[in-house]
């Protein structure tokens, strides 16, 4: 059970790392945050944090990020969608540097892989993956 809630556990945390890399990028570019959704569909309750609306969606599978002002280049969007998948690879090579040095056993190794297989997952161009927006921001870019 415990490897159950430590799994869970490591794969929130990844979802919450992977959406403040868009964040931070997005922050970097001169965007304001305006919401953080955990999960996907209507949002059924929410609570003002400073400027920021934290909301639950009806189905806890996702989180989503949205943010205030539009004046971006292609290669802007291109990186604010690459800000997740490298945060994530980051937070998955962290974990296992971790789980190396410390001699710690098998479950965080797993926790690792997956938490770096999501992060090259997301960059594949399928939408809605961060993948898609960077390709198409690129293709944008390129004037294809």
């Amino acid at each position: 059970m415990l490897l159950l809630f430590q799994l869970v556990g490591g794969l929130v945390l990844a979802m919450a790392v992977h959406e403040a890399g868009h964040a931070l990028a997005a922050w970097r570019h001169g965007l304001v945050l305006q919401e953080v959704r955990l999960g996907i569909g209507r949002a059924w309750a929410g609570v003002r944090v400073g400027a920021v609306v934290v909301s639950l969606g009806r189905v806890p599978i996702a989180v989503s990020i949205r943010f205030q002002g539009t004046d971006l280049t292609a290669g802007d969007r291109a990186s604010i969608a690459a800000g997740g998948p490298v945060a994530t690879a980051v937070l998955g090579a962290l974990v296992f540097l971790a789980a190396y040095l410390g001699h710690s056993p098998h479950p965080w190794y797993f926790l690792s892989a997956v938490i770096g297989l999501g992060a090259w997952g997301e960059l594949l161009p399928v939408f809605p993956l961060d993948g898609y927006r960077v390709v198409a921001a690129c293709r944008e870019a390129s004037g294809r």
